[in-house]
């Protein structure tokens, strides 16, 4: 079994290290260029973004009254936007190119 961290998909490791840390990503890819996209969400309905929160930690795990005080919060989000929740976004890619190096020393 290969000792790299990346075969295999570890998740942990690109998680909680690659990507914590956007400098150690981009000096271990020798990255040369990143095309980013900024968009938006539009939202019209308070209980899809309270489905979207709670689909994963820590909304999924929330108690009771955590869930109220998290419906509360994005009904007072909706009437701020006028019945509008707009959320900003950014995707990109990284262009990478050389051999893959060893993480830089901390």
């Amino acid at each position: 079994m290969s000792e790299d961290p990346l075969v295999g998909r570890n998740q942990d490791y690109l998680r909680n290290v690659q990507y914590r840390d956007p400098g150690k990503l981009a000096a271990r890819a020798d990255l040369h260029s990143k095309y980013a996209y900024v968009d938006q969400l539009r939202c019209t309905s308070p209980d899809d973004v309270v489905a979207f929160l709670t689909s994963a930690p820590p909304g999924e795990d929330a108690s009771p009254g955590q869930l109220r005080e998290l419906r509360d919060a994005v009904e007072r989000r909706f009437a701020a936007g006028g019945g509008v929740f707009t959320i900003s976004k950014e995707t990109g890619t990284f262009l990478a190119q050389g051999p893959r190096r060893a993480d830089p020393p901390a």
